[in-house]
Order: structure tokens, then sequence, then C-alpha cells
């Protein structure tokens, strides 16, 4: 009778450690896939950023060869050059600012995987109680 008990003890323990060992598996898993999920997001707020950077180029480009443009003939060349930079900066500085938005929205940590990790730690103190 004592041996049976001891037998279906390490039975259980043998089911036991299966369990986490597929829990386990599972919450990688889900890791796995939160992270693929909020990586595809981050791809797609990645050109805003590309756009901004453009954009910041073609200021730099403006600044520089602005004076030569038709606004020399209203204003003086150092007024039209920077009239140009500042709406092109501007224009770059909202696009980043848009990107930046986007990109706090998106969470690199796995929320979902890490809760389920919290249950079953949870539920594995009340089986061992």
């Amino acid at each position: 009778m004592a041996l049976e008990n001891e037998r279906r003890i390490g039975e259980i323990l043998q089911d036991t450690v299966n369990d986490l060992s597929a829990i386990t598996r599972s919450e990688i898993n889900l890791a796995k896939t939160e992270l693929k999920s909020e990586a595809a997001d981050l791809m797609r707020v990645a050109p805003l950023f590309i756009v901004g950077v453009v954009l910041g180029l073609f200021a730099l480009g403006y600044l520089l060869t602005a004076g030569l443009l038709a606004l020399v003939i209203v204003i003086p060349p150092w007024a039209a050059s920077l009239v140009i930079f500042a709406l092109v900066a501007l224009a770059g500085a909202a696009i980043v600012s848009a990107a930046k938005a986007r990109l706090g929205t998106i969470k690199l940590k796995p929320e979902r995987t890490i809760h389920t990790m919290k249950e079953n730690a949870e539920w594995l103190k009340t089986q061992t109680r």
C-alpha cells in the first residue's frame, strides 16, 4: 500500500513537471508571437522617421540654395533662405512628432505573457499548499 502511494506521488510529480514544462513552452511561444507583432508595428512607423530625416536634409539644402530662388526678387536673399528653411524644417518636425506619437503606443514588453506567467505562478502556489 505504501509503495502504491509513493508511486502515485511520483506520477503526480512527473505530471506536474511535464505540465510546467508545457506551460513554459507555451509562454515562450506567446512571448515570441507578441514580440513579432510589436516589431511589425515598429516597422510600420519607421518610414515616418525616414521621411522626417529626408525632409530635414532638404531643409539644409534649401538653407544653402534658397538665396538663389525667386524670393530674392521680393526680399533679401538671406531672408528668403530663412523662410524656405523654416517651412521645410517645420514640416519635418511635424512628421517626426507624429511618428514619435505613434511610436509611443507600441509596447515592446510582452504584457499578456507576463500576466499569464504571474497567473501560473499564483496557481502553482495554491497547488503546492
